[in-house]
């Protein structure tokens, strides 16, 4: 048997990398291809469910990243060694049985990507709580991919609290009101809840789940109820002359009213959030403040949104330009409370000071937005005014905010100045899952709420009398040498899902310019063979084509950068950045290389340093504090034979010095593939405590001080058990168990002592394991 010692240490400004955003990289590599090439199999698992359903495309292939298993940390690593990946729903979920069918589709994905069978486990809690409490205590891997990206669990709003991944599906709200209430849609059903508002009627509407009940508590000045399923909602809206009516999905009572909404919801999974910083700041930023602040800006931007949701003024701008959109409830206030930062620093600080927001964009003239004028104009900016009214008032600014446009090339160009400070944000015009520089845009960089969706749609000719898009389908079908065009790579990857989804192999062909295309296609015909393109976004289709939604919904978002406050110190100097000495924005100490010492006094992050005529700068100058080092037992199996050894064990000295070179190193690597895991009651050695603190408490402790803990190894069992302890070598720390290895008989136990020196600021996570087995 062995024993998994998992060592984490965490220092006042570090936290150890978890591996939660390798996990989170990897699910969405195999989400994306699921709903690309296996959309048949997705479709036939909502059909079964009885759900409708769209497919929100905020990911696409060109963004399919599995990190090697060489690189892998914490929770990949753990999924990738045990074979098994777990994720969590709350039990009776509506959509469990969806969930069921992707997280095991996601899951063989994954599997036939590294070469092994990992298992998919799904685990039912009984209340929401329960849930999250079970991801934030590692009991599960995710969410299981059904629960809507913009409500609060737990009063946190999950998009900010935790990680979420690419949208899994989403569908529109559907209501179900008595036939008596002569409400037969939507927009009827908004109009008599407010005249009842106006009056003093009481009002009040149904739902099933609690971010339903968010969602309609933002949208409607009504009480909410929340039934527990459909039979409960049937007889309360039978019953009760104040509930107008209730969200339906499944039910099929025929005395109803049924009719959607125009609310998508958005359905993702959700992870843990990495807690090491691995993002690289150019140094030189003219900007004093452009490292921390920058996640209240956007909590606060996304407050603002919400805002022109509540008071109507979303809605009101659309219709002005006679756009229709899809309103996706990504970002939801929590029951109709906003949230607005109570303190401002660093990006945030410097926006309120100068009354001024600058945003980042590529000149623009349609009606989103049109920046060909010194006064910009359109719906995108007129957003923008709207909120930087509002962030005015919350304030009490005694200027109006002031919206800047900066203009730039391209997009990378965008978001190289958003990362560099010279912007504060994109504007709000920006595809989700596109990529910046070969990485995904939502992990370089923090995506706000959803500006606005749009039904995709495809460019027919009007002249083959196509109605659907099943029609177009048909014809391909029927026609092989047929082909499509597309402008961008997320069309082409959204073509190609459709396309593998009715099992076709129609080539399509990329054309880029979206303009030229609708300049094109409304002056010359295209290739005859060429039967149907996809541009961009536009209002109305070129003369001689027709529009054909498709169940697909494309979302766009401002960006804003993320915060840099996890690290004081990553241990590496990046000479490509202009790092001579290297530490942390607020940290007191620094890492310099050899010629180079901190300046005097210490500089924002450690940046610059000054040179040294003579001798070697030490690596570690001072020391970093620690938290207390955590040493969490879980438990490993393989059989293992016992040697008469070790019986009498002498008392072990605390004075152990470890000098470089003398740390524990494994002379033959262990193999996992050997070994079977159980729990810590099924370990035949007993190790006599949880945790290690090493003396610490709650104080801190400092770089290149030993820490000793003693901990006692006893023997449970009849028969001698031979034990070692494996450790990973490592320049940022060393750690010595002693005895490293030895023989227990029947009953023995001895004292172990736990060495630790922390070397240098650093991130630290690994695992140091206990390996026993029967006889020698």
């Amino acid at each position: 048997m062995l024993l998994l010692l998992l060592l984490s240490l965490m220092p006042a400004a570090v936290r150890a990398a978890t591996g939660d955003a390798q996990l989170l990289r990897v699910y969405n590599s195999a989400l994306v291809e699921v709903l690309t090439y296996n959309m048949s199999e997705v479709t036939n698992a909502f059909k079964a469910s009885g759900f409708t359903y769209s497919q929100l495309r905020d990911c696409d292939v060109s963004l399919v990243q599995y990190p090697n298993t060489s690189v892998a940390e914490g929770s990949l690593r753990d999924v990738l060694r045990k074979r098994l990946f777990r994720c969590g729903e709350v039990a009776n979920a509506p959509f469990w049985p969806i969930a069921k069918s992707l997280f095991r589709l996601v899951t063989a994905q994954i599997s036939v990507h590294y070469g092994v069978h990992i298992e998919a486990a799904m685990l039912q809690y009984a209340n929401d709580t329960a849930l999250w409490e079970a991801l934030d205590q590692q009991e599960i891997d995710c969410t299981c991919g059904t629960i809507g990206a913009g409500g609060y669990s737990m009063n946190q709003r999950r998009s900010v609290a935790w990680q979420r991944s690419c949208s899994t599906f989403s569908y529109y709200f559907k209501w179900a009101s008595n036939e008596t209430a002569g409400i037969s849609n939507f927009e009827t059903l908004q109009q008599t809840v407010e005249s009842r508002f106006l009056i003093g009627t009481s009002t009040a509407l149904g739902v099933y789940t609690l971010f339903q009940m968010q969602v309609v508590y933002q949208l409607f000045n009504a009480a909410v109820y929340q039934f527990q399923n459909t039979t409960e909602a049937l007889s309360n809206l039978h019953a009760r002359d104040e509930l107008l009516a209730v969200l339906f999905d499944t039910a099929n009572a025929t005395s109803l009213v049924k009719y959607n909404s125009s609310i998508m919801t958005v359905q993702c999974s959700f992870f843990r959030k990495e807690t090491a910083d691995d993002h690289k700041y150019e140094q030189g930023s003219n900007l004093t403040y452009y490292k921390t602040g920058n996640e209240a800006l956007a909590q606060l931007y996304e407050a603002a949104f919400m805002a022109t949701e509540i008071n109507g003024q979303r809605d009101e701008v659309f219709k002005k330009w006679n756009i229709s959109y899809v309103n996706t409830a990504d970002c939801v206030a929590n029951q109709g409370t906003l949230q607005v930062p109570n303190t401002t620093e660093g990006t945030l600080k410097r926006v309120l000071e100068k009354r001024e927001l600058v945003l980042a964009d590529t000149p623009a003239a349609n009606d989103l937005l049109d920046t060909s004028t010194p006064n910009p104009t359109g719906l995108l900016h007129v957003l923008n005014w709207i909120i930087a009214e509002w962030i005015t008032k919350q304030y009490s600014l005694d200027e109006p905010l002031k919206i800047t446009y900066k203009f730039y090339n391209s997009s990378n160009e965008v978001f190289d100045a958003v990362k560099r400070g010279e912007a504060d944000a994109t504007s709000n015009f920006y595809y989700v899952g596109g990529q910046y520089r070969g990485a995904p845009r939502s992990i370089e960089f923090r995506p706000a709420c959803y500006s606005f969706a749009y039904e995709m749609f495809i460019l027919v000719k009007e002249s083959d009398h196509l109605a659907t898009v099943d029609d177009l389908f048909a014809k391909l079908r029927a026609n092989s040498h047929l082909y499509m065009g597309c402008v961008s790579d997320s069309n082409y990857w959204v073509l190609q899902s459709l396309l593998s989804a009715n099992s076709l192999n129609t080539f399509v062909t990329m054309i880029y310019d979206n303009d030229a295309v609708l300049r094109n296609l409304s002056s010359v015909d295209y290739d005859p063979n060429m039967t149907a393109v996809m541009p961009e976004w536009i209002r109305t289709p070129p003369s001689g084509w027709v529009m054909l939604t498709i169940s697909q919904v494309q979302p766009l978002v401002t960006f804003f950068r993320r915060d840099m406050l996890d690290s004081c110190s990553d241990d590496e100097l990046d000479t490509a950045f202009g790092e001579q000495c290297n530490g942390g924005l607020g940290c007191s100490h620094c890492r310099c290389m050899d010629g180079f010492r901190p300046t005097d006094p210490i500089s924002d992050d450690c940046a610059g340093g000054e040179h040294v005529n003579s001798g070697r700068v030490a690596l570690i100058t001072v020391c970093v504090a620690f938290f207390v080092a955590v040493v969490a037992f879980m438990v490993v199996l393989a059989m293992v034979l016992l040697f008469l050894r070790w019986r009498k064990v002498e008392p072990i000295v605390k004075e152990i010095l470890l000098t470089p070179g003398d740390e524990d190193t494994d002379e033959e690597p262990f193999v996992d593939s050997l070994s079977t895991a159980v729990d810590a009651g099924s370990f035949n050695l007993e190790v006599s405590m949880a945790k290690l603190t090493f003396g610490l408490g709650s104080h801190q402790a400092d770089v290149d001080m030993q820490l000793t803990e003693e901990f006692t190894l006893r023997n449970k069992c009849k028969q001698q058990h031979s034990f070692k302890f494996f450790v990973r070598a490592s320049h940022k720390y060393r750690l010595k168990f002693l005895p490293s290895s030895g023989v227990l008989h029947s009953h023995e136990e001895i004292q172990v002592t736990a060495v630790l020196i922390v070397t240098c600021t650093a991130k630290i996570n690994t695992a140091v394991i206990l390996a026993a087995k029967p006889g020698m």
